[in-house]
């Protein structure tokens, strides 16, 4: 009567389990497998003259070798697609890094800090972008305003920092630091606070400062998040698209590989959606795998450290 009474309790149980794994599993099986098979099944078609879905891989194949060769926009794509990692790893995360230093410390306002850095993860991207962009509008910013009616600089001086070439992708750099630290600061965060405290203090007793006790004791013991968050500013060059749209809509020469994408799936061009699917596809293969091969590397640069 016991066992009966186990056995019917494990049915119970997974009956239960499945139940709530139901939708999420139909939800995985529809909008990740169903969509990625499909778009990997156009990559392979096209539409001929009669409007008849064909076998056309060649025919996509030749379109994207001569929008690389002969676009412009192309080029400026990658190249600016290739510039966010330098800036997400020399400027956005040894900023982060040091900042979650000095926050640990507990200095006065840290708490605060710690808020403001977090407030670009709990805002919508579109409306964080938006904001940004009404600082530093040429027409309507506050940037303007403030030149103008404080310093006397007449309107034509301004230079337009969101839609000039000059400057619009600068512009998109430094909003890309501005809004990426904060989340960096979260995943350190939680890496420093498990630091023991009695490294710190050993740290201090054996006369380390603030310098050296950054790079010899916080580094190496939060390292795997530090890895974690290199490998991520690695794959951001392949997925940055919406604040490009959002603020520039890719004015000044501000094109990014993944908003080419978005723009020509939108319909903003003659490049039909079998050949984007191509595109998509190509651009997976490059990624996967350099992302997988850039977390490998950084995770070897610095000795794992057990505590």
């Amino acid at each position: 009567m016991a066992k009966k009474h186990i056995d019917e309790a494990k049915r119970n149980k997974l009956i239960f389990v499945w139940v709530m794994l139901a939708l999420p599993l139909l939800q995985f099986a529809v909008f990740t497998v169903y969509i990625n098979l499909s778009q990997l099944t156009l990559a392979f078609m096209t539409e001929n003259e009669a409007g008849q879905i064909v076998f056309g891989l060649f025919e996509n194949i030749e379109n994207l070798i001569i929008n690389l060769k002969f676009t412009t926009e192309w080029r400026h794509a990658i190249w600016n697609s290739i510039g966010y990692i330098p800036v997400n790893i020399f400027l956005a995360l040894p900023l982060s890094i040091i900042t979650v230093f000095f926050i640990s410390k507990k200095i006065w306002g840290s708490r605060f800090f710690t808020m403001i850095f977090y407030l670009p993860n709990i805002i919508s991207v579109v409306v964080l972008v938006l904001v940004f962009k009404n600082i530093f509008d040429k027409d309507n910013g506050i940037l303007t305003n403030v030149l103008m009616n404080n310093f006397n600089i007449p309107f034509t001086d301004i230079p337009d920092l969101i839609y000039d070439e000059k400057y619009a992708m600068t512009t998109l750099y430094v909003y890309c630091v501005w809004a990426g630290v904060g989340g960096n600061i979260v995943l350190l965060f939680g890496a420093v606070s498990r630091i023991p405290e009695s490294v710190k203090e050993a740290s201090l007793l054996d006369g380390c400062g603030p310098f050296t006790e950054l790079i010899k004791i916080y580094v190496p013991l939060i390292w795997p998040t530090i890895s974690t968050l290199l490998m991520f500013s690695v794959a951001v060059c392949f997925q940055m698209f919406m604040h490009t749209q959002v603020m520039t809509n890719g004015v000044g020469k501000t094109h990014t590989i993944a908003f080419i994408i978005v723009e020509k799936l939108n319909g903003n061009g003659a490049i039909n959606y079998y050949y984007v699917s191509l595109l998509a596809l190509i651009i997976s293969l490059i990624s996967i795998p350099t992302v997988r091969l850039s977390k490998v590397a950084f995770d070897k640069m610095v000795e794992p450290v057990e505590f």
